[in-house]
């Protein structure tokens, strides 16, 4: 069936969890890689906004796997989105991969642990995401936290805005369609750049990992493709034309006020 195409604020979540189809029957998800794939280009080419849920790690990743989920977020885009690369596998308790865990004895059960109690069955793979989810989602005081969060924002928030900006407004005047494609344009190009470039860095650490975890090449790797200096950089150039597109729109008698309570 076919989604309802609404004129008003759309952004759609398209809970695609995996990359492989091995591990979206682990998360007992319905749906293909090729269903997903399909969701997502048909949300883009109707603009609307499209979000996701993904799980990149858990604790049966393999280095296969894992090489198709960077495959899937580099032709999705969301590569761009650290968090997508970072997240893990939560497990509920009492669900079927809880009793999974407990059965291969990878459950680690002890009080207060949190829902990523559980052992890896490759080490190696746990360690590189220990590394990178405390590095860029965990460690909150980190600068390269701080800029990579605010780059996921603009392919996770700022894009609802653009596409209900076109259809509203874009249809009214041929200015302030050509206005709105401008900055999308550009808000892709340089987000374009920022997801090879993770895609890059995540092959680099998966190949380093798969002759054994060391931390040394993990932050010699990170440097290379994710250094504060890069990342704070993309982050200066999709706010710049933010605040460009709410400036020429203004100018041309669409205030800010008329979209940004749909917030």
């Amino acid at each position: 069936m076919k989604p309802i195409l609404d004129q008003r604020y759309i952004k759609n979540l398209i809970v695609t969890e995996s990359g492989n189809e091995h591990d979206l029957k682990l998360y007992n998800k319905p749906a293909s890689v090729i269903d997903n794939l399909r969701s997502i280009e048909y949300f883009r080419e109707n603009d609307i906004a499209v979000d996701i849920g993904f799980i990149n790690f858990n604790p049966y990743s393999t280095f296969d796997n894992l090489r198709k989920n960077i495959d899937f977020l580099e032709k999705t885009k969301f590569a761009s989105v650290l968090y997508y690369i970072v997240e893990r596998c939560g497990i509920t308790e009492f669900s079927a991969i809880y009793f999974k865990l407990k059965d291969d004895g990878l459950l680690i059960e002890e009080d207060n642990l949190g829902c990523y109690s559980y052992h890896y069955l490759n080490e190696d793979i746990g360690k590189l995401s220990n590394y990178l989810y405390y590095k860029y989602h965990e460690n909150e005081n980190s600068k390269e936290y701080f800029y990579a969060k605010k780059i996921g924002s603009i392919i996770r928030e700022e894009f609802k805005i653009i596409k209900y900006l076109k259809r509203s407004f874009g249809k009214n005047s041929e200015v302030i369609k050509q206005i709105i494609i401008d900055n999308e344009n550009r808000a892709w190009g340089y987000l374009e750049k920022i997801n090879y470039s993770n895609a890059q860095c995540f092959r680099e650490l998966l190949d380093m990992t798969e002759k054994g975890f060391c931390l040394t090449d993990a932050e010699r790797i990170t440097e290379k493709y994710l250094n504060l200096e890069y990342i704070k950089g993309i982050s200066g150039l999709l706010e710049k034309n933010r605040l460009g597109l709410y400036m020429r729109l203004k100018k041309e008698g669409v205030p800010p006020d008329l979209y940004f309570s749909l917030i």
